[in-house]
């Protein structure tokens, strides 16, 4: 493939993972920075917690119907529909009154949300390769961590909570008419690398010869692939997932309301606060490579070293007095748990590339843990006035050891070449 063209095809990919990734993130996390505002006006911790464990329990869901139905079609419908279903709910919460309706507008915009995901992480896969997928990972994982900023700046700058979700929906639908526009060029791209590449292997069979790699479109069937996935330590990563789709949507959920709360920051101070400590963790990716590489590859080492950072931490926040070192180690917490998430999904999703099942395996993976955020919600929701931040904290940290002791138990027993998984 032309070598132009192949970078153009990256960099379209790379903005149009970070522009669309960025606005769901937006709309993700803006229940969750306007949450100390909706208190203030009536809508107490137990509404919202349910609010957002509805949220969780339709995207995770929704992460696995869309995760199968990632491998079978076009990104740009998948795309197309996810931000219409997320913009549409944003505009309506902000319209509607009704506590009930506005828990299903959610519910609806969880399920908008679990469009995107694993079909962009499946593109990148099949797309692109080394350094070029890493980039479009880094974006991806950048534009989450963008969309809470984004959300942030949102919450705290706007007067009413209601407005926030207006403007979510502006980003929204933003984000929907730029995807259109990469989407019918990269349409292109793949026209003229298909008939390339059918060129090329027309010209190899009259040699005899045949690449043994699997086609874009061949998909390996469920059974075998699930016999694979469990021979590459399949359900410690599963329990992994839950361990880290709790931490990074349930327990992230409630950090505003924890600077609130047992910082004492007003709700407007408490939503910037969040902005500025999710633009520290931009870096997230960036760092997950290199740990990843520093480690020499140990899959299970990375991800046990990151849940036992985030396990110190949290220990530390109970006795830690001082307003802003209880910031750091909460930021530090925040992105430790978030290297592990990461590191599935840079390296140990894509090493199933040649399945044909990424899209599956991501959307069945982040099910998991996003069920587990929904149940978890429910039960913080309630912890918060009911036990105290203190053993709250507790609760978080155990989390995070289970999570430590599952790594030991990794194996991966795979038998296919250049596995980058160890």
């Amino acid at each position: 493939m032309d070598k132009k063209l192949k970078l153009k095809k990256f960099l379209l990919l790379a903005i149009m993972c970070f522009f669309v990734y960025l606005a769901c993130y937006t709309a993700r996390n803006i229940l969750s920075v306007v949450s100390p505002q909706m208190e203030r006006d009536g809508i107490n911790k137990t509404v919202v917690g349910l609010m957002s464990a509805v949220s969780f329990f339709s995207y995770g869901f929704g992460q696995l119907i869309n995760g199968l139905l990632g491998d079978r079609i076009k990104l740009k419908y998948m795309l197309l529909t996810g931000l219409l279903l997320s913009a549409l709910s944003c505009a309506l919460f902000g319209i509607i009154r009704d506590v009930t309706l506005c828990t299903l507008l959610w519910c609806v915009c969880g399920f908008g949300n679990s469009f995107f995901y694993a079909p962009l992480v499946k593109t990148v896969a099949e797309h692109t390769e080394g350094r070029h997928a890493e980039i479009c990972m880094t974006a991806l994982n950048a534009a989450s961590i963008l969309g809470a900023v984004v959300a942030g700046v949102i919450g705290g700058a706007v007067g009413s909570w209601r407005t926030a979700f207006y403007v979510t929906a502006i980003i929204l639908c933003a984000s929907l008419v730029l995807e259109v526009i990469i989407n019918t060029v990269l349409d292109k791209i793949y026209k003229k690398e298909e008939q390339t590449e059918q060129g090329e292997n027309s010209f190899a069979d009259m040699k005899g010869f045949k690449s043994g790699v699997l086609s874009v479109a061949e998909l390996m069937p469920i059974k075998a692939f699930f016999k694979q996935f469990l021979s590459a330590g399949g359900i410690v990563v599963i329990l992994l997932m839950v361990i880290q789709g709790t931490a990074k949507n349930a327990i992230t959920f409630w950090v505003p309301t924890y600077i609130s709360d047992r910082l004492n920051f007003d709700p407007h101070t408490a939503a910037l606060i969040t902005a500025v400590m999710m633009a520290v963790t931009t870096f997230n990716q960036v760092i997950s490579i290199f740990l990843y590489h520093l480690f020499k590859g140990k899959f299970a080492r990375v991800v046990g070293f990151s849940f036992a950072v985030a396990l110190v931490c949290f220990v530390l926040l109970i006795f830690v007095k001082s307003t802003i070192l209880n910031l750091i180690l909460l930021i530090v917490a925040v992105c430790a748990y978030n290297w592990a998430g990461n590191i599935i999904w840079t390296f140990y999703c894509r090493s199933f590339r040649s399945t044909g099942r990424v899209s599956f395996l991501v959307g069945f993976l982040d099910c998991s843990g996003y069920i587990a955020a929904g149940l978890a919600n429910l039960v913080f929701s309630n912890a918060v006035d009911s036990i105290g931040w203190v053993n709250l904290i507790i609760i978080w940290g155990a989390i995070m050891f289970v999570g430590v002791l599952l790594t030991f138990f990794f194996k991966d027993r795979r038998e296919i070449a250049g596995n980058i998984i160890r």
